[in-house]
């Protein structure tokens, strides 16, 4: 049988990054896909495939990922670490590694468009990033960020607030940036739902955020122009990647129920239905949503969950 190691918690999500990022792509050269990526490991398909069913990785698996992705297996943040924790530490040692070669003053461009990842509640939440104004070194980036109103355990679904994350190491986000946001406090960004409130929150400037509130009931769709930020610092073969994230309270049933049902039903120890009042039961039942929930969407401590990325590559542009 094989061995295992402790095995690393989100295992799944971090080996979702390795997957479909662009860095260790750049490093195993496989296309976005469970297939070409183990392949190119070199490990069978039923091997990997249930070993990730059952979220449990052998030592020997997890050796060819560090050596063949270039990342160390006994990184606290692989072993006992966030999902991203590791992609931060991946994505930090990457660019560390190419630091002496980037090159600031050249004139840069967009590079091959990502497809966005978008959360995996098929209509929750997705965000895209791109570019305007390149020039050596800079860019002007504008935000599209869409929030829908899926049904979740079979309850109806809205986002009230959330959270834009843009992270640019090495990259950095302009000093003149960060001046206007700090003196302007928030801004608003008009939308069917009565618009959206976005202020600077914190970070730094290699990883800012902002914090999105719905005006109205939900954030619903919001374009930020590329007024929203500048990036400096930038050369040719870094990334920058935009991230929407929420806090599990801030996902909020809008009280329509699928079908007239929760789907839930909820029973003593002999399997009979609990006989309580409705009121009684629309509390116990929604504590048991709100376990599931945590888990469904992976949430850290905090009950905090990224719930979808985008990257925008950047390239040396050809004149």
């Amino acid at each position: 049988m094989p061995s295992h190691a402790e095995d690393p918690p989100a295992a799944r999500m971090k080996i979702k990054f390795l997957i479909e990022h662009p860095e260790p792509r750049a490093v195993l050269h496989h296309q976005p896909n469970q297939t070409d990526f183990v392949e190119k490991l070199g490990i069978k398909r039923s091997t990997f495939r249930d070993q990730l069913l059952k979220d449990r990785f052998s030592l020997e698996v997890q050796s060819t990922l560090a050596q063949k992705l270039g990342f160390g297996r006994d990184w606290p943040e692989w072993a006992t670490g966030t999902a991203d924790e590791f992609r931060d530490r991946y994505i930090a040692e990457r660019k560390r590694l190419t630091m002496d070669r980037r090159d600031v003053t050249a004139r840069i461009g967009r590079g091959p468009w990502q497809e966005p990842s978008a959360s995996s509640i098929v209509g929750l939440a997705a965000i895209e990033i791109d570019g305007s104004q390149f020039g050596q070194g800079s860019v002007a980036v504008e935000v599209l960020l869409s929030c829908g109103e899926p049904f979740i355990l079979g309850n109806r679904v809205s986002i009230r607030s959330g959270r834009i994350e843009v992270r640019c190491a090495p990259g950095l986000i302009s000093k003149d940036t960060l001046q206007r946001w700090i003196n302007d406090g928030e801004r608003q960004a008009p939308n069917a739902h009565g618009g959206v409130k976005i202020a600077f929150e914190a970070g730094t400037r290699s990883a800012p955020a902002w914090r999105v509130t719905a005006i109205g009931t939900k954030v619903g769709s919001a374009f930020l122009d590329p007024g929203f930020a500048t990036l400096e610092e930038l050369a040719p073969g870094d990334t920058i990647e935009a991230r929407l994230g929420t806090w599990l309270g801030e996902i909020e049933d809008t009280g329509e129920v699928e079908d007239g049902s929760d789907g839930l039903a909820l029973l003593d120890n002999t399997g009979a239905e609990l006989q309580i009042t409705s009121a009684q039961l629309s509390i116990r039942k929604r504590r048991v949503i709100a376990c599931i929930r945590k888990k469904l969407f992976s949430a850290d401590a905090n009950g905090y969950v990224v719930l979808a990325t985008h990257t925008l590559n950047v390239v040396e542009e050809k004149s």
